[in-house]
């Protein structure tokens, strides 16, 4: 199989469980909850609900996701479904797992270091990697967060039943970036490439089409400090 231009890493937590609903000592199925999560996809799984925005006007058979999830039942039985899910559209998907070490400390470091792992070892094939920081518990969020950072990689976030995700600000500001801000900030219009480019960095925030173009742009609050302290 040839190597798909799309990664997106995705740390698995257990939304699809609880939006489920309340459950005995057994476990769903995962036939029982693949067929809940299809009839509305990103409602009822927080982590589908930011990354299946990318592939709007996209092929999902350009995308590979890696998904990551703690050595738990519910954290395995999430992961299942959401595979499932993801392969049936045609998305290639490979895991991995967390340790079963109950110290959360051992827990972010083995999630930072998963982070780490991966995406170098995708961006040496060439892929453009992103990286999914909705799944799981808080500090779960972190540790994807800042293991993105640490390599610059592009960060999203996703909460509750949003249209669509936001960047985190995961890069400091370039000189070029600042040009492009300030352009932007004077009504010049940039390239869809270039605006892509500093939406993923967390810059500004864009509104889309139902065909997935690209309707406005606005700078972030994060991107109008960065312009007054550079």
């Amino acid at each position: 199989m040839s190597t798909r231009p799309n990664l997106h890493i995705v740390p698995v937590g257990t939304s699809i469980l609880t939006n489920y609903g309340p459950q005995s000592r057994k476990l769903p199925s995962v036939r029982e909850l693949l067929a809940f999560v299809k009839k509305d996809p990103r409602k009822h799984s927080a982590e589908l609900n930011a990354t299946l925005h990318f592939f709007i006007g996209a092929n999902p058979k350009d995308y590979s996701v890696h998904l990551i999830n703690s050595d738990t039942d519910q954290g395995r039985r999430c992961a299942d479904v959401i595979a499932k899910f993801l392969q049936e559209l045609g998305c290639h998907v490979t895991r991995g797992q967390l340790s079963d070490d109950i110290a959360l400390e051992q827990v972010f470091a083995d999630l930072f270091s998963a982070v780490h792992r991966v995406a170098k070892k995708s961006r040496s094939k060439g892929q453009s990697v992103l990286v999914n920081c909705t799944g799981g518990f808080k500090g779960m969020v972190i540790a994807a967060a800042l293991a993105a950072r640490s390599l610059e990689l592009p960060a999203y976030y996703s909460f509750a039943n949003m249209a669509q995700p936001i960047f985190l600000p995961t890069g400091g500001l370039t000189p070029v970036q600042r040009d492009q801000l300030l352009r932007l900030k004077d009504g010049t219009k940039l390239p869809t490439q270039k605006i892509q480019s500093l939406e993923y960095a967390g810059l500004v925030h864009c509104q889309r089409r139902a065909d997935g173009e690209i309707s406005t742009v606005k700078l972030t609050p994060y991107a109008k400090v960065s312009i007054k302290k550079a």
